[in-house]
């Protein structure tokens, strides 16, 4: 096995890369309008501090899914349409601002670059919304604070989910299509005192692990393997190894740790084969 962690070509087809830009700009426009009515009509701060997560993670994505779509694997372009993304979801969430405010039917779209400024300008002077006992407006330095704060949690929520939604699976270029994941393709007990084992999965070497004794589910000090395989050919399959404790908590309960042994170590055609025959024993029992 080879031990360094996959990295994606960087190939970003040009139809891809229109398809990624095109849906994830139609898909956060709405998103926006919805998100500018659910503001209003869910006055509470920690609702609204979900929908504002719950924005960025919508964003992100539809911009990851469509650059799976699209099979663009560039780490640094899928981000990055998912910003302009956000950025076009904040710019709905404004132009529909006023109606979901004051009216749907008396107040315009805020189309207008201008009518846009003017509107902005006045909630910042006067505040549109409240806070504290007082239900005293919101408004200047502290309101500008809150919509930058607003618009990073948009942002940086949008860029993360994107990236790891892509990050997520290796792909198959000889094939020209992403590999299938399968969680928990097998798991081994793996004693305390086997130290070594773990150095030597961590350098490559699979022949101790293929060894060790197979279980099921979560066991303490065990080792939970995950495959991700190309469906038509052997040359892409990818292992990632978690060492598994059980720990108690505080209160008692039994909570499950994953600490990472190898993610995403390239199998050869015979380590992939031995695992499968592994599998296929364990599920036959």
């Amino acid at each position: 096995m080879n031990p360094e962690p996959y990295r994606h070509s960087g190939q970003a087809p040009i139809a891809g890369l229109m398809l990624a830009m095109l849906v994830t700009i139609m898909g956060a426009i709405p998103l926006g309008i919805a998100y500018a009515f659910l503001l209003v009509w869910i006055p509470i701060v920690q609702l609204n501090l979900l929908a504002t997560a719950g924005l960025g993670g919508a964003i992100g994505g539809v911009a990851g899914m469509c650059a799976r779509f699209g099979k663009v694997r560039n780490g640094a372009i899928v981000p990055f349409f998912s910003l302009i993304g956000a950025t076009a979801a904040l710019w709905a969430a404004w132009v529909f601002d006023a109606k979901a405010r004051f009216g749907a039917e008396d107040m315009p779209l805020l189309l207008n670059p201008i009518l846009l400024a003017q509107y902005v300008s006045e909630f910042y002077t006067n505040g549109f919304w409240t806070m504290g006992k007082n239900d005293q407006p919101v408004s200047g330095i502290f309101l500008l604070i809150c919509w930058l704060t607003e618009a990073g949690a948009v942002l940086v929520t949008s860029f993360l989910v994107s990236r790891g939604i892509v990050g997520a699976l290796p792909f198959c270029e000889s094939c020209d299509q992403w590999t299938k994941r399968v969680e928990a393709f097998c798991r081994f007990h793996c004693p305390a005192e086997d130290t070594a084992v773990m150095q030597q999965i961590k350098d490559g070497d699979l022949s101790e692990l293929f060894d060790l004794e197979t279980c099921l589910g979560d066991k303490d000090r065990s080792l939970k393997l995950d495959v991700c395989r190309c469906p038509t050919c052997e040359d892409s399959s990818y292992v990632t190894i978690n060492n598994v404790r059980l720990v108690k908590n505080k209160k008692g309960e039994v909570t499950t740790q994953l600490m990472p042994l190898v993610t995403f170590g390239q199998l050869t055609p015979e380590e992939m084969q031995e695992l499968q025959s592994i599998r296929d024993a364990v599920v036959s029992e």
